[in-house]
């Protein structure tokens, strides 16, 4: 086997042992992130059960994208994140301003609108995240459309101007 054969071969075993080494990272990553979530809601579950069901609940569709989302920089997670939390936090409020807390946690949750909200924020997220880059893609196809149409329109001035006629 000649010296750039072998070198050849090294190179892709090192690049194979660097991607299983990323992937090993990634799952210690997802293992550590379970443990700790599971961690802190068992405490939330033993000292704040009412925050703990509201809060559980409510972000379920989080941990769903978190799991789906394999993506460089979890975009899904973190925007379906931001808005599920956005629509879990009124109710948490709501909860930590009354007294009464596991009667009104209980009346939150047995609420229908309460889970519209809340699902329907993450639900809000994921349509953002798909259908926005092909919005995105229309209407930069229609700038750049409008430019080619004026940039077309120059240059035609500019060869009648100088006699150009209509070559190309």
């Amino acid at each position: 086997m000649n010296r750039g054969v072998r070198m050849g071969m090294q190179a892709r075993q090192q690049a194979i042992e660097a991607v299983a080494a990323q992937q090993r990272v990634a799952r210690l990553r997802t293992a550590v992130a379970m443990i700790m979530l599971s961690a802190a809601g068992a405490m939330l579950a033993i000292f704040a059960l009412p925050v703990f069901l509201i809060v559980f609940g409510g972000m379920l569709p989080t941990m769903v994208a978190y799991f789906l989302d394999e993506q460089p920089g979890r975009y899904l997670f973190r925007a379906v994140a931001a808005m599920n939390l956005a629509g879990v936090v009124p109710f948490l409020e709501v909860l930590w301003r009354r007294d009464d807390g596991l009667s009104a946690a209980l009346e939150k949750v047995g609420d229908l609108n309460t889970w519209f909200v809340m699902y329907g924020a993450a639900g809000a997220a994921w349509l953002l995240v798909y259908l926005l880059p092909s919005f995105i893609i229309v209407v930069q196809d229609a700038l750049l459309g409008a430019r080619l149409a004026r940039l077309e329109a120059a240059r035609q001035t500019l060869a009648d101007e100088w006699g150009f006629g209509d070559r190309r």
